[in-house]
C-alpha cells in the first residue's frame, strides 16, 4: 500500500499536466479560431469607418414603378450586405414605433407592407422562417429590438455576413423567366438611381464650394406616385445628403435608406432629422468618405468577444493547473548557491570572432553559437527602417546592403553650410577618431574626445552613429598625420550599440551600482561574449541571477573584449603562417565604437523613477561616460570612439578640465540628395508607383516631397503614402504626420506652439535657452520632445518646421493669419499654381510682421523685406505704424491718385492698417499697403511676377528696367515716398548694373537711357524678391511652394531652384 501510494503520488502531477495540457491547447485553439474568424474581422470592419459630426444638407425621395419586388433593390445598397436592416430600423427609421419590415424572406404573402405601422404578414412565409414579428415590436426574433427578422435568425447586433441571393425580393421564385425579368429590372433601376444621385451630388458639391461650412437644406422627390403605379408596382427609396469637414477639407456625401412600397414610411424616416445645420453623428467609409451611414455600427461582435474571453479564461485556468503541477512535482533542486560563470568560451569551433572573409561594413561583439541572437533592433536610415547586424551572427551573413538604401549624398545644401552634411560629418568623426588614436593611453582627460549628436526626431541621428563605423578610407587618409594602423583599425572596428531608451535602459538594481558597473554591464550584454552556466549573458537579469553583476566593470569588460579579439587575430595569423604580417597586426591597436542611443530617454526615466532633478539625471549618465573615459586614459592597445545620440544637447557637457565633447548637428537633406533614396524605394514592392508619379505629375510630386522639409523620417512617410495611394498622397502623408504631432490642449502648450511657429517663420536666431512664447519652456526643452528641428546659424540656431508639421500646428492654433485653404496639398485635380502662391504672399507677409510684434522685435524695411535686392537703399528707421490684417479690395484702380492721396475703396491708404489684395487683373500691381517712419508714409506696391513660359528661368535687367520705368511714371508728381516690390521665382540678371544706373546722368545719350531705371525722384525705391533670395525671405518651409509653382499645367518637369539645378 505504501508503495502504491507513493507511486500514485508521483503519477498524479504528471497526469494532471497531461490533462491540463490537452484542455489548454484545445481552448487556446478555439480562442484563436474564434478571434481570427469572427472577432478580428468584426473589429476590422468597424475600423474601416470613421466617426465624424456631419450636417444633413438635403434629402431625396425616389418614387418609381419598376417592379412588384421592391425590397429586392435593397441588395444594391452598398451597406446592406454588411449590416442588414436592423441598425437602420433602430437608429434611423425608429424600430420601436412598430414598423414591420421583411428584409430577407421570400414570402408568397399578399399582405407584405414595407415599413408601415401595425401591418402584419398574412402570407404563409418561406421555410427560412423570416416573417415579421408583428405589430408594435419591430424586433428580430433573434433578440434585436430594432429590425425585422433577419435571415438565419441574426440578432441584429452581429455583423451580417451575407445575404442569400434574392432573399429580399418578397416574390415567387417558381419560374426562371420571372427571375430573369427581375434581374433586368433591378439593373435598370440601379442605373437610373445612380444617375439621379450623381446629379444631386453634383448639385450638392457645387453648393458646398462656398466659403461657409453651414449647409443649405433641400428636400425633393421624383415624379412617380403610388396612384400612378397601380397596386404592387410602386417602390420608394430615400437618400440623405450630408457634408462634414475632414482634415480641413469639406466632404460631400450621401447616405441611402431602405426601399419600401410604402412611400409614407420612407418619407417618415426622411423627415426624422428636423432641420439643416444640426450636427449629427455619422460614420463614413475611410476608403470612400463620400459613402456615409447615419446609424451606429457595432465596434465588435459581442458573441464572439464573449466566447473568446470565456475560452481564454479557461485556457489560463488550465495553464495555471500545469504550472501548479510542475511546482508540486519539482523537488526544488535548483536552489544551489552562486554558480560559476565562464568569461569567454573557446571559439575555435564556431565561436565568436571578427570576420575577415569579406569587407565588413561594421563589426559587433558577436555571441557564442549556436545560441540564438536577441531580437533585431531597428532604426531610421534616411527614413527607411534599417535592420542593423544582429549580434551573434557571422558578419558576412548580415550585411546592411540588403536592408538599407545608399548613404546620404555628399551634395549639401549651400544654405546650410554651417550644419553637418554627410561628408562633413565623416570628416568630423574621422578627425575625432584620429585624435583618440594618437592620444590613446594618455592620462590627460582633455585629450580624449566624445561625440555628441543631437537633433529632432527623424533627422537621422541613429543612422549617423552607425555610419561612424563605415567611414570611407579616402576620408580617413585626409586626417592630420593618419597612421596606417589607424586607417586599418577604422576599416574594421568593433561597433557596440546600446539603446539607452529600450532594452538597456533603466534597471533599478543596476543603476544603484557604481558608474563603472552601470556602463560595463550594459556593454557586456550588448556583446554577448560572456556566459554563465553555459547560457549567454545577454540580459542584466542573467548577471543578477548568477550573482556576478558587480564583476562587470567597464575596465574588466572592455579589457576582456580586446583580449578576445587579439587572440582571434593571432589564431588567424598562425593559420596563415605569415610571420611578417603577424608582427604588424600584433602591434595594430583595435578600434572600438560605443554608440549610446536615446540617452535623453535614459535620463528622463531615471529622473522620474528616482524623483531627482534634471541636473542629477545628467550627472548620473555622465558618470557612466567618465567610466569609459577612464578606460581610454589607461589603455594603449586600443582606442575608443564614444558616440551619444539623442534629442537633448544640454544633457551632455563636460567642463574644460574634463573630457572634450564635440557637438555635431545634422541638417535636413536637400532635393538632390534624395535621388538615391527615391531610386531605392522604387525597387521595393509597389515602388513602381513612385516612378509613375514622377513621370505623370512631377510638379505635384515635387511639391509634396519638398513639403517634408527633406527630413528622413517624414520622407519615409511620404513615399509610403505614394505607394498606398497615387491620388491624394500628400493628404495621406499629412494625416500620418498630424497623428504624430500630439500636444496637450492646455493654454501653456498652445502658447508654446504659437511661439514655435512665430520664431520659425520670423527666422529669428535663438539659443538653446531662449524662452518660447509666454511659457517658461526653452528651445532645448521643446526640441527634447521632438517637436522642432534646429539649423545652426553662424552663432546660434534657427528653428525649422517642415510644411507638413507647420500645417498641423496651425490647425491646432486655429487663430492664424494664413487661411487653411491656401495650405492644401496638390493633386491631379487641384494643382498648386502661381496664382495660389500669389494669394499666399500677402498673408505670409502679414504673418511675418505679426511674428516680429509677438517677439517684441522692432520692424523696419530690412527685416520686412529680409534678403531682398535693393533693400539696402531704403531708409533704416523703425516703423511707427504697419499693417495688422489682410483685406481684399472691392474695386481696385491704379494709380488712383487724388490730391496727393492714394484712394483704396474710398479711403486714403495712409489711414489704413491693412495689406490690400487688389482685384484680379489690376494693372501693374497685386498688393499694396502703407508703413510709417515717424510721420512719413511709405506707399508700397507689390507685383508678383511669373513667366508665361515655364522654361524662362531669368528676367533680364532690361525687362526690370522697363517695368520700373512704366510703374514710376505714374508717380512722377506724387510727393510721398513710393516703394515698388517685384516678387518673382526667376533669377534677376545683373541687378548690380541696375543699381549702378539708378541715377541717370543728364548727359547720357537717350539711346543708353532706355536700359536704365528711370527714377528721377530720390524717394522712389525698387525692391526685388527673386530666386536668389527666395529661401531667405520665405524660409525653407514656404520657398519651394513659390519656386516650384507653375503659371499653368506644364508638360515638362518643374524648374528647381539653384541648389538643385
Amino acid at each position: 500500500m505504501a508503495h502504491r501510494k507513493s507511486s500514485s503520488t508521483c503519477c498524479t502531477p504528471t497526469l494532471i499536466i497531461i490533462i491540463c495540457t490537452i484542455f489548454a491547447v484545445t481552448f487556446a485553439t478555439v480562442t484563436l479560431l474564434v478571434g481570427l474568424i469572427s472577432l478580428a474581422p468584426s473589429i476590422a470592419k468597424y475600423n474601416e469607418y470613421g466617426q465624424v459630426s456631419c450636417s444633413i444638407t438635403g434629402t431625396q425621395l425616389y418614387n418609381d414603378c419598376e417592379s412588384n419586388m421592391c425590397q429586392s433593390y435593397n441588395d444594391d445598397i452598398w451597406w446592406y450586405d454588411t449590416w442588414g436592416s436592423s441598425y437602420f430600423f433602430v437608429y434611423v427609421s425608429g424600430g420601436s414605433s412598430g414598423d414591420d419590415y421583411n428584409d430577407s424572406g421570400d414570402s408568397t404573402s399578399t399582405g407584405d407592407d414595407d415599413g408601415g405601422s401595425n401591418d402584419e404578414d398574412t402570407g404563409t412565409g418561406s421555410s427560412t422562417g423570416d416573417s415579421d414579428s408583428g405589430t408594435g415590436s419591430g424586433g428580430d426574433s433573434g433578440g434585436d429590438s430594432g429590425g425585422g427578422f433577419d435571415s438565419g435568425g441574426d440578432d441584429g447586433d452581429l455583423l451580417k455576413r451575407g445575404i442569400v441571393a434574392g432573399s429580399t425580393s418578397g416574390g415567387s421564385h417558381n419560374q426562371q423567366e420571372q427571375e430573369l425579368k427581375l434581374k433586368s429590372k433591378k439593373q435598370q433601376h440601379k442605373i437610373m438611381q445612380q444617375q439621379k444621385q450623381q446629379q444631386i451630388v453634383v448639385s450638392q458639391t457645387n453648393n458646398g464650394s462656398s466659403s461657409s461650412i453651414e449647409p443649405s437644406f433641400s428636400s425633393s422627390s421624383s415624379s412617380s406616385s403610388s396612384e400612378e403605379c397601380g397596386d404592387g408596382y410602386y417602390c420608394a427609396h430615400g437618400v440623405y445628403y450630408v457634408n462634414f469637414e475632414l482634415g480641413g477639407v469639406l466632404v460631400n456625401g450621401t447616405s441611402e435608406g431602405l426601399y419600401s412600397s410604402d412611400g409614407a414610411w420612407v418619407q417618415q424616416y426622411l423627415d426624422k432629422f428636423p432641420q439643416a445645420g444640426n450636427p449629427y453623428t455619422c460614420y463614413y467609409l475611410k476608403s470612400s468618405p463620400s459613402q456615409v451611414l447615419l446609424f451606429k455600427i457595432p465596434k465588435y461582435n459581442p458573441v464572439a468577444l464573449g466566447f473568446t474571453i470565456a475560452c481564454g479564461v479557461l485556457t489560463v485556468i488550465f495553464v495555471g493547473g500545469i504550472i501548479a503541477a510542475l511546482i508540486k512535482k519539482s523537488h526544488h533542486s535548483s536552489s544551489s548557491a552562486h554558480s560559476s560563470y565562464k568569461q569567454i568560451q573557446d571559439t575555435e569551433h564556431g565561436g565568436a570572432k571578427k570576420s575577415h572573409h569579406a569587407k565588413p561594413t561594421y563589426n559587433v561583439v558577436q555571441q557564442q553559437q549556436p545560441v540564438g541572437p536577441p531580437p533585431n533592433y531597428y532604426q531610421y536610415n534616411q527614413g527607411v527602417p534599417y535592420m542593423a547586424q544582429p549580434y551573434g551572427q557571422p558578419q558576412q551573413q548580415y550585411t546592411p546592403q540588403a536592408f538599407a538604401p545608399p548613404s546620404y549624398s555628399s551634395n549639401n545644401n549651400n544654405n546650410n553650410k554651417n550644419h553637418e552634411g554627410r561628408d562633413t560629418y565623416y570628416r568630423t568623426i574621422a578627425d575625432l577618431s584620429n585624435s583618440n588614436y594618437h592620444h590613446r593611453g594618455s592620462s590627460t582627460t582633455q585629450l580624449h574626445s566624445f561625440a555628441f549628436i543631437a537633433g529632432g526626431s527623424g533627422i537621422g541621428k541613429t543612422r549617423a552613429g552607425v555610419e561612424a563605423s563605415t567611414i570611407p578610407q579616402s576620408v580617413l587618409e585626409k586626417c592630420l598625420h593618419p597612421h596606417t594602423d589607424f586607417v586599418a583599425a577604422m576599416k574594421d572596428p568593433i561597433y557596440i550599440y546600446l539603446n539607452m531608451g529600450n532594452g538597456l535602459g533603466n534597471q533599478p538594481v543596476l543603476d544603484d551600482c557604481e558608474p563603472s558597473v552601470r556602463i560595463g554591464s550594459r556593454i557586456a550584454c550588448a556583446g554577448g561574449l560572456f556566459h554563465c552556466n553555459n547560457k549567454p549573458i545577454n540580459k542584466i537579469q542573467n548577471m543578477i541571477d548568477c550573482n556576478v553583476l558587480k564583476d562587470f566593470t567597464t575596465q574588466y569588460t572592455l579589457e576582456t573584449i580586446v583580449q578576445h579579439f587579439q587572440q582571434q587575430k593571432q589564431k588567424q595569423q598562425q593559420q596563415q603562417q605569415q610571420q611578417q604580417q603577424q608582427q604588424q597586426q600584433q602591434q595594430q591597436p583595435i578600434a572600438i565604437i560605443i554608440h549610446l542611443d536615446e540617452f535623453q530617454i535614459f535620463i528622463d526615466e531615471y529622473i522620474n523613477r528616482k524623483g531627482k532633478s534634471r541636473d542629477a539625471g545628467r550627472l548620473h549618465f555622465k558618470e557612466m561616460l567618465k567610466s569609459i573615459g577612464e578606460f581610454m586614459c589607461s589603455h594603449g592597445d586600443c582606442f575608443v570612439i564614444p558616440i551619444c545620440t539623442g534629442t537633448a544637447q544640454r544633457d551632455l557637457k563636460f567642463p574644460p578640465t574634463e573630457y572634450r565633447g564635440v557637438s555635431i548637428g545634422l541638417s535636413p537633406l536637400d532635393r538632390k540628395s534624395c535621388d538615391d533614396l527615391l531610386q531605392f524605394h522604387s525597387t521595393l514592392p509597389g515602388g513602381d508607383k513612385i516612378t509613375q508619379l514622377l513621370e505623370d505629375e512631377p510638379n505635384n510630386f515635387e511639391i509634396c516631397l519638398a513639403d517634408t522639409g527633406f527630413i528622413p523620417k517624414i520622407i519615409s512617410f511620404f513615399l509610403v503614402s505614394c505607394v498606398d495611394s497615387t491620388h491624394q498622397y500628400g493628404d495621406n502623408c499629412f494625416f500620418k504626420i498630424q497623428d504624430m504631432c500630439v500636444m496637450p490642449d492646455d493654454q501653456d502648450s498652445i502658447d508654446c506652439l504659437k511661439g514655435v511657429c512665430t520664431v520659425a517663420l520670423s527666422r529669428h536666431p535663438v539659443t538653446l535657452e531662449t524662452k518660447l512664447g509666454k511659457t517658461n519652456k526653452t528651445v532645448e526643452e521643446v526640441r527634447r520632445s521632438g517637436l522642432i528641428f534646429l539649423v545652426e546659424a553662424p552663432r546660434d540656431f534657427y528653428i525649422f518646421i517642415p510644411f507638413y508639421i507647420l500645417k498641423a500646428y496651425l490647425l491646432k492654433l486655429k487663430d492664424t493669419i494664413i487661411p487653411n485653404k491656401l495650405l492644401f496639398f496638390p493633386t491631379q485635380d487641384h494643382k498648386w499654381l502661381w496664382p495660389d502662391f500669389e494669394i499666399l504672399y500677402p498673408f505670409y507677409q502679414q504673418t511675418l510682421l505679426d511674428s516680429y510684434q509677438f517677439l517684441g522685435i522692432k520692424v523696419n524695411f530690412a527685416n520686412m523685406f529680409r534678403g531682398a535686392l535693393g533693400v539696402e537703399n531704403l531708409p533704416i528707421g523703425y516703423f511707427t505704424s504697419y499693417p495688422t490684417k489682410v483685406e481684399y479690395e472691392k474695386d481696385s484702380k491704379f494709380p488712383s491718385i487724388s490730391n496727393q492721396r492714394i484712394i483704396v475703396d474710398g479711403k486714403d491708404i495712409a489711414t489704413t492698417d491693412s495689406i490690400f489684395i487688389c482685384s484680379p487683373n489690376t494693372e501693374a500691381i497685386d498688393q499694396r499697403w502703407v508703413v510709417k517712419i515717424g510721420e512719413t508714409s511709405y506707399i508700397i506696391h507689390a507685383q508678383t511676377k511669373h513667366s508665361l513660359n515655364p522654361g524662362d528661368k531669368q528676367i533680364t535687367d532690361t525687362k526690370v528696367a522697363e517695368m520700373t520705368k512704366d510703374f514710376f511714371a505714374n508717380f512722377r508728381d506724387f510727393e510721398s515716398p513710393v516703394v515698388y516690390v517685384i516678387v518673382t521665382n526667376r533669377k534677376v540678371q545683373d541687378f548690380q548694373k541696375l543699381k549702378n544706373e539708378n541715377e541717370i546722368n543728364p548727359t547720357t545719350p537717350k539711346r543708353n537711357r532706355d536700359a536704365t531705371i528711370n527714377t528721377p525722384k530720390s524717394n522712389h525705391y525698387l525692391v526685388i524678391i527673386s530666386q536668389d533670395n527666395f529661401e531667405t525671405f520665405f524660409t525653407p518651409t514656404f520657398a519651394h511652394r513659390g519656386l516650384l509653382a507653375m503659371k499653368s499645367d506644364p508638360d515638362n518637369s518643374p524648374t528647381f531652384y539653384s541648389s538643385q539645378s
